[in-house]
């Protein structure tokens, strides 16, 4: 297993996921939505900073235990290319944001973000976040280990992949000030780079996040 919890780990995530769902806007959201729709457009994520050696989950640890195994099984490859960000914190030592939490994601990118600057699909993300009833100063973007993470462990759990068709844009930077986007994530493995805030490519958008 890429992650297991000790008992104290489990009793702390239980006593976090009650918290989670006692929050206003998160019940409301619950309230509002139908479980049909919970089911087939949201994922409930624990985020976590280690793996079950106690080694800090980054992409580079995703990519050296997941991708011999997945190739082994035939599941295709993690990653498409790691040569261009190899040397990146993102790839090298970026984890998670915060300690242990839950995150509620949308399994796509909100469909009124693509094709946008990444300035510009802020307050888009906000009115969807309204609409949802959640809180808008509550929301962020996923990191990209966060993207690819949630991208493998649905593949792994499921045979289904997400974001195979757009990309998922973060509020990380590569060390020349490109925000990063993962996405095209289907067999040939997830693409990651980066590109100016002004770019306005038709498949990168941004996946609302609570």
């Amino acid at each position: 297993k890429l992650v297991e919890l000790n008992p104290e780990q489990r009793e702390r995530a239980m006593r976090l996921l009650q918290e989670k769902l006692a929050e206003p806007d998160i019940q409301e959201f619950l309230r509002s939505t139908p479980q049909e729709t919970l089911a087939k457009d949201w994922l409930l994520v624990l985020r976590v900073d280690t793996l079950s050696d106690n080694t800090r989950l980054t992409m580079q640890a995703l990519q050296e235990r997941l991708a011999p195994d997945m190739q082994a099984q035939g599941q295709g490859k993690l990653l498409l290319e790691v040569d261009d960000y190899k040397d990146e914190p993102l790839y090298t030592t970026d984890t998670v944001k915060n300690s242990m939490h839950w995150q509620l994601v949308s399994r796509q990118v909100v469909p009124d973000t693509k094709g946008i600057k990444h300035p510009d699909q802020t307050p888009i993300l906000q009115s969807a976040a309204r609409a949802a009833h959640f809180d808008p100063s509550k929301i962020r973007r996923r990191t990209p280990m966060e993207t690819l993470y949630d991208a493998v462990t649905v593949f792994r759990s499921t045979g289904k992949h997400i974001l195979e068709n757009e990309y998922d844009w973060s509020d990380t930077q590569t060390s020349a000030g490109k925000f990063v986007h993962v996405g095209s994530a289907g067999a040939e493995g997830a693409d990651v780079y980066g590109s100016d805030p002004g770019h306005s490519g038709g498949s990168h958008g941004a996946s609302l996040s609570r």
